[in-house]
């Protein structure tokens, strides 16, 4: 079948046209990383939207899925301008009705308005690529003025802007300002809220607390579907106790609790099935805290105190999958640092975890194996998933990799990160790991011995489950011949970069990636 008959068989275009969806990309390390962005992506959109009739439509679709705000969409109607107006905007909110002498105004701030009426076909054809939006991502620097959005929304009969809008990411600029209640609907079911207001200690409730949760009363109202929340510069009990009636709440991800009652209201949300938060600043602490009956994915980060406190006063039976960051400076000892893991007592309460991540810091004179940092947790037998962000050095050899494979059989992801020694993994480690984790998918190492002898054939049969696999060092003398060996016992493998927030791999690696261009489609 030629290429012009197979594009114009509807199901095939859709797939080629659907490669360069934004959505597809957003959470994926090509996008981060910089090597794809969004602009690229629509204006490749934009140019197969010109290519024919056919080519148009799904095009359209697919371009106008993901938005950073509502500017192009304000731009279809004529009577949309850039005006310049008076810079009346204030640190403090509440010091807005200062009079503020001529010579300190700036009368060089631009805003969009609408000027004029808006005729039935502009507002169609609004209302038609509005409609197609699923993803807005907005940035509250734009020059869109707040009058914009409460006129569009009394054209619109109070209805939502964005009618059909899944995922919203919002920086709130004021707790006084409503714009985003005129875009959300009951479509709606990821929310990132970030308050940029100013910050404030705790204490007694203030005008901007309940003005905040008067706010978050109106989402609910406005979209009270929203299943999965990120909430950030928010911190106070008044202001959160709206989350109590969120009663479809499944995700929540929240910068730092500071007060147990926050803590408490979590604990009591029905169908919380997973939490990330920062517990390191809570300045009282109840012997239990009871709750987090639905809870299987915990991620959090706090004082060695603070998370052995929490996870002695909790009990969470569906809990599957943990994560736990240590935000104490480093430890000094290597006996103090694994006895703070150890008090966690995660691998006593909780045997059966699937998944389990731990960040910690330690500068020991003495330097330890990988093994022995995690020593407590290697009786966790049904272990799927396993993660070790080791700030400090840390010796990795063959037998302690064999003892890793040895404990945990079952894994399908093995992420070791840590200063790398002279002590480090030979090639002999990719056997090891196809023998040993005969369902690994995913595998992530500091280093591999650039000195190690590399075999012309495997000792192990191929191993087709493993489809990623990162080194942060890989400064083999016959990288060719590395790299093909790696093909024969991963045939499936996908060497790759790790993500913005790892350390930079070595050159030698980033060849290695490249030699296995083009770049891969992410994940359906």
């Amino acid at each position: 079948m030629s290429a012009q008959r197979a594009l114009g068989i509807q199901e095939i275009l859709c797939m080629v046209i659907n490669h360069f969806n934004p959505e597809r990309w957003l959470d994926t390390d090509e996008l981060r990383s910089g090597k794809i962005t969004l602009h690229e992506l629509r204006r490749s959109l934009a140019g197969l939207a010109r290519v024919s009739r056919p080519f148009s439509g799904p095009a359209l679709c697919t371009l106008w899925t993901v938005m950073d705000d509502l500017d192009p969409l304000l731009r279809l109607l004529a009577c949309c301008q850039t005006v310049q107006v008076e810079s009346d905007d204030s640190e403090d909110e509440y010091d807005a009705g200062k009079i503020i002498p001529e010579r300190e105004i700036d009368f060089q701030d631009t805003r969009l308005v609408l000027s004029g009426e808006i005729s039935a076909s502009e507002w169609t054809r609004f209302r038609h690529y509005a409609g197609l939006v699923r993803i807005c991502l907005h940035d509250y620097h734009t020059s869109i003025d707040p009058s914009v959005y409460l006129q569009l929304s009394l054209y619109n009969g109070d209805k939502p802007l964005l009618p059909n809008l899944r995922h919203l990411k919002w920086q709130q600029r004021s707790c006084n300002h409503s714009e985003l209640l005129h875009i959300i609907g009951h479509s709606l079911r990821q929310l990132e809220f970030d308050f940029v207001g100013q910050t404030w200690v705790m204490g007694r409730a203030r005008r901007r607390d309940y003005a905040l949760k008067a706010l978050l009363d109106n989402v609910r109202s406005r979209a009270p579907c929203i299943e999965d929340l990120h909430i950030c510069n928010v911190h106070h009990p008044e202001s959160l106790s709206s989350l109590r009636t969120w009663t479809h709440l499944k995700h929540v991800h929240i910068d730092s609790v500071l007060d147990f009652a926050v803590l408490k209201m979590l604990s009591s949300l029905d169908n919380l099935t997973s939490l990330q938060a920062d517990i390191s600043h809570i300045p009282g602490k109840e012997d239990s805290c009871s709750g987090f009956n639905a809870l299987e994915s915990l991620e959090l980060e706090g004082d060695s105190a603070s998370l052995e406190w929490f996870f002695g006063a909790t009990d969470l039976p569906r809990v599957s999958s943990v994560t736990v960051h240590f935000s104490d400076v480093a430890f000094t000892e290597l006996e103090e640092c694994r006895r703070r893991l150890e008090s966690l007592q995660i691998h006593i309460k909780y045997p059966r975890l699937r998944s389990l991540t731990l960040r910690v810091s330690c500068r020991s004179d003495v330097v330890p194996s990988v093994p022995d940092i995690i020593r407590p947790f290697l009786s966790m037998k049904e272990l799927e998933a396993f993660g070790l962000d080791f700030v400090g050095p840390a010796h990795l050899s063959d037998a302690t990799v064999e003892e890793i494979t040895r404990c945990w059989p079952n894994l399908h992801s093995l992420k070791l990160d840590h200063v790398f020694t002279t002590v480090e993994p030979s090639v002999r480690a990719l056997d090891i790991l196809a023998r040993g984790c005969p369902r690994l998918e995913e595998l992530v190492l500091p280093s591999v011995c650039h000195e190690s002898h590399i075999p012309t054939t495997p000792g192990v049969r191929p191993n087709g489950s493993l489809r990623r696999i990162i080194f942060f060092r890989a400064m083999i003398s016959d990288r060719a011949r590395y790299t093909r060996y790696m093909r024969q016992v991963f045939p499936n493998a996908v060497p790759a970069l790790p993500s913005l927030f790892y350390r930079r791999p070595c050159e030698d690696w980033c060849l290695i990636v490249d030699s296995f261009r083009p770049v891969h489609a992410p994940p359906i």
